[in-house]
C-alpha cells in the first residue's frame, strides 16, 4: 500500500539573499502547493472515477513541477561554483604547464645530443632523480582509401583482406516467426537456432506536460 506523501513544512529557500530566477519560481510553486495535496489524498470512491484520476494528476503535475525547480536552482549554483573553480584550475594549471615544458623540452634536448653521440648506450639515462628514457614509436600504417585497396588486393593478394559475416537483423526479424506456444523462432518451420525473443512489456506513464 502507498502513503500519500506530506508537504515539507519548511518553506524552500536554497539562497538566504538571491536573485535566480529559478528560486522564485519554486517559492511562489511552495505556496500554490499548500491545500492541493489535501484534496487529493482521499481514497478514490471508484477507480474509474476520472475526476479524482484528474485530482491526482494535477497534483502530481504540481509536483514534478516543483522537483524541476528544485533542479534548476541546484544546476544554476553548481554552474556558478564550478565556473568560479575552472577559472581559478585554469590559470594555475597554464602556470604548471609552460614550467613543465620547458624543463621537458630542454631535457630532450639533453638527450637527443647524449643519443647521438652514443645511439646504442644512450637510450636510458639513469640520473639520481629520475630516468631519460628515449622510445622510437612504431611506424603508422595509414589506410587512405580503403576501397581501393581492397580492389587491388582481392585480384593480387586476396589473402590480405577478410570476409565478415552478421546477422541482417531487420530481414531477420521480417522473415522468422514466433512460436506462440513455445516461444521459438521458426523460419518456414524450422527452429532458427541462437534468436531469442523477449515479450515486450506494457508500461503507464502519466503525462501532465
Amino acid at each position: 500500500m502507498i502513503v500519500a506523501p506530506e508537504l515539507d513544512p519548511t518553506p524552500f529557500d536554497p539562497c538566504l539573499s538571491c536573485d535566480h530566477d529559478a528560486c522564485e519560481r519554486v517559492r511562489a510553486l511552495d505556496a500554490d502547493l499548500g491545500g492541493h495535496l489535501a484534496d487529493v489524498t482521499d481514497v478514490a470512491p471508484d477507480a474509474a472515477d476520472r475526476v479524482w484520476a484528474d485530482r491526482m494528476l494535477a497534483a502530481l503535475r504540481r509536483r514534478r513541477r516543483r522537483v524541476a525547480g528544485l533542479e534548476a536552482v541546484a544546476a544554476q549554483r553548481l554552474a556558478d561554483a564550478r565556473a568560479e573553480i575552472e577559472g581559478w584550475l585554469a590559470g594555475e594549471m597554464s602556470k604548471a604547464a609552460n614550467s613543465t615544458d620547458w624543463l621537458e623540452s630542454q631535457l630532450a634536448q639533453f638527450h637527443r645530443a647524449q643519443l647521438a653521440a652514443d645511439p646504442r648506450g644512450a637510450k636510458t639515462i639513469t640520473l639520481p632523480s629520475g630516468v631519460l628514457k628515449a622510445r622510437k614509436a612504431p611506424d603508422s600504417w595509414e589506410y587512405r582509401d580503403e576501397e581501393a585497396f581492397v580492389a587491388w588486393a582481392l585480384g593480387s593478394a586476396p589473402d590480405l583482406v577478410r570476409t565478415e559475416h552478421s546477422p541482417k537483423r531487420a530481414d531477420v526479424k521480417r522473415a522468422c516467426q514466433v512460436d506462440p506456444e513455445t516461444g521459438e523462432v521458426r523460419y518456414g518451420g524450422e527452429v532458427v537456432p541462437g534468436v531469442a525473443v523477449d515479450g515486450g512489456e506494457t508500461t503507464y506513464t502519466a503525462v501532465t506536460e
